[in-house]
């Protein structure tokens, strides 16, 4: 394991060459482009607006990554490190559903960035429900799957993991209203509001902290996903408020009326019969996948959606 570790390790001053090399290339090309001389109120503007931008972004990255590590420690001393053990499994196991998220922002953070530099926001809004259609698609089938089997998929890690199935379970929901919310944070970001997201990260860092407080020392890993639960939603409920106040951007609710019923109806279904005909075996959580996405996935070929949504987020204008 040292030798696979060392390995993997010793490349990383050759990759972190090449991107520097890379990066110093891209930037000479982008001065030569730029204009020999600039006036001097033009530059200090430009400074100011690039630091009022760039400085609260990397704060606010500084108290995601605290948020991203806080919770497993403070559940460690308020609860012993069997529950932040218990904790930290579920947590891996749900956060996986989120790299959807991070694909659909790539996706989509480009044309939501020149729409909004442009005044477009119904082709913004648009986009953004198409993208929080797919993300429910997507993401709600894995946490359906997750949350009737959760004594299986903790169990992967060993039996005494099993005690955390009650706390995936919580998580499942908190994922669920995350990505029934959509890429509200890209649209806050990609609209110069980086002091605002500062400002919400920060909520949710004391939300996680008080609520730690309260709840893990009596319920241990269950309150701390309770925390966790109430974490998630304090951030979201604030980055709606401000992307509506500030661009015009609701958070519909077609999306999860759209897709949320169909979703539940085709993989609940199959993930509730799976268990009741297969037990809580490994064998019935595949199963429940296979037909649930199998029969999701007709459904929405068959009414048409799947088709509308991969229109929209293509050739949204």
């Amino acid at each position: 394991m040292a030798g696979a570790i060392t390995g993997w390790a010793a490349g990383l001053p050759l990759v972190a060459l090449l991107a520097a090399v890379l990066f110093a290339a891209t930037l000479r090309r982008v001065l030569r482009a730029a204009p020999a001389r600039r006036p001097a109120t033009g530059r200090a503007a430009l400074w100011r607006e690039f630091w009022a931008f760039s400085l609260p972004r990397a704060a606010a990255a500084l108290v995601e990554i605290v948020l991203e590590w806080l919770d497993v420690l403070l559940v460690a001393v308020l609860a012993g490190e069997r529950a932040a053990g218990l904790y930290a499994v579920a947590t891996r196991l749900v956060k996986v559903s989120l790299l959807v998220d991070n694909a659909l922002r790539v996706s989509i953070s480009t044309r939501i960035s020149a729409w909004l530099a442009t005044g477009r926001i119904e082709a913004v809004q648009r986009l953004y429900e198409a993208a929080t259609a797919a993300m429910i698609a997507l993401v709600w089938p894995a946490l359906l799957v997750l949350a009737v089997f959760a004594e299986v998929a903790v169990g992967l890690f060993g039996a005494d993991f099993a005690a955390a199935a009650p706390v995936l379970r919580v998580m499942c929901l908190g994922v669920a209203a995350f990505a029934a919310a959509g890429s509200l944070q890209s649209i806050l970001l990609l609209g110069g509001g980086s002091a605002r997201q500062l400002l919400n990260k920060s909520a949710a860092l004391a939300t996680c902290v008080g609520a730690n407080l309260l709840l893990t020392p009596h319920w241990g890993a269950l309150g701390a996903a309770l925390a966790w639960l109430l974490t998630v939603l304090v951030d979201t409920v604030l980055v709606a408020w401000a992307v509506r106040r500030r661009m015009g951007i609701a958070v519909s609710l077609r999306p999860v009326v759209a897709m949320g019923p169909l979703v539940i109806g085709c993989v609940g279904t199959a993930a509730l019969a799976a268990r009741w005909l297969l037990g809580p075996t490994l064998g019935g959580l595949t199963v429940a996948l296979v037909v649930g996405l199998g029969s999701l996935l007709l459904a929405l070929r068959g009414g048409d959606r799947l088709e509308l949504i991969t229109r929209r987020l293509r050739d949204t204008t």
